[in-house]
């Protein structure tokens, strides 16, 4: 096998791509009273009480068939009973701009699906052009 040859010139520019992302965030569970945001793009997120929470979004897809991805961590947190292995996540409420998330702990041994306060993830796609 010979030597490696001489790079050619650069192509032309391929089209641009679309992109489904509309928002994105890490949200703590725990700034009681602030933007629940650790880092986030387009959105904000407010606490309205244990274990819920407002997403709003500040680049609108412009109606509310937009796809929501939400995934919780697996640690627990201790500090709202939120330290139990069966975690739950939902949303509801889903609008243009805005969505709520509920965080909840299954089957503790005493209470079926209570609220509580833990760390999570979400993203916002909308496919539509």
């Amino acid at each position: 096998m010979g030597a490696t040859g001489a790079q050619g010139p650069t192509g032309p520019t391929g089209p641009t791509g679309t992109n489904f992302i509309n928002a994105m965030g890490k949200v703590s569970g725990t700034n009681i009273g602030a933007d629940e945001c650790i880092n986030c793009l387009n959105a904000t997120a407010q606490r309205n009480g244990e274990g819920i929470y407002q997403i709003n979004l500040s680049n609108s897809p412009g109606d509310a068939n937009y796809i929501i991805n939400l995934t919780v961590s697996s640690q627990g947190q201790n500090d709202s009973g939120c330290d139990r292995d069966d975690v739950n996540i939902t949303y509801y409420g889903q609008a243009a701009n805005q969505f709520f998330v509920r965080v909840i702990t299954g089957d503790d041994g005493t209470t079926i699906d209570e609220e509580c306060d833990r760390e999570f993830m979400f993203t916002v796609f909308d496919p539509t052009p």
